[in-house]
């Protein structure tokens, strides 16, 4: 148990109290729990990377956070009208459509494209990005009542709007390749799916 997990868990903890905050309109109190909570992020990777602190369990503890919290996050922001219903649909069918995918490649097509192949692309890290700061721009402007937010926050949701549909296309692409490869077993000592793409 490194100390980045430590800090991943802290913030798997942290999503639920933060979604129950904002949903019964709490919204000061959650947008500080969302902040410590991307500080917690930040904090982890740091340490993981600065002291070689790495591990199998914060390899995927990490990501889950991350996705969990902002699927939280635009479910909420959804109910309280802090971001278009539809935004929240496409971020949300988005990951639920990469995630039976990544399940049905796991677990059924072995050998086509195993976990050992999966990286984030620049495409989904920037992706990302931008859904947090739609989730962040949209706590700020709730709490702080900025004017240059109000402004600017629609066409920041249009930007993720366009990188999510974008992002979804490239692992669609990415499916489709892996669908059109020979599936074999994997040879005695090497990992499934590895060094299976052409």
């Amino acid at each position: 148990m490194t100390i980045p997990n430590v800090l991943t868990i802290a913030r798997l903890i942290m999503i639920p109290i933060f979604g129950f905050l904002w949903a019964r309109g709490e919204v000061d109190k959650a947008f500080w729990i969302f902040v410590i909570a991307a500080l917690t992020d930040i904090l982890d990777g740091f340490i993981a990377r600065t002291f070689n602190q790495y591990s199998r369990l914060g390899a995927i503890l990490d990501p889950a956070a991350d996705k969990l919290l902002l699927f939280v996050s635009f479910i909420v922001a959804a109910m309280t009208r802090a971001v278009p219903v539809w935004l929240s649909v496409l971020v949300i069918g988005r990951d639920v459509l990469v995630g039976i995918g990544a399940s049905i490649f796991a677990w059924i097509l072995k050998g086509r494209y195993d976990p050992e192949e999966w990286h984030p692309s620049r495409i989904g890290k920037t992706t990302m990005f931008l859904q947090s700061l739609v989730v962040g721009g949209a706590l700020l402007e709730a709490v702080f009542h900025i004017a240059f937010l109000r402004t600017w926050l629609p066409a920041l949701m249009l930007m993720a709007a366009t990188m999510t549909a974008a992002s979804l296309i490239q692992y669609i692409a990415i499916a489709v390749q892996a669908l059109r490869r020979p599936s074999r077993p994997a040879a005695p000592g090497e990992s499934p799916g590895a060094g299976d793409w052409e």
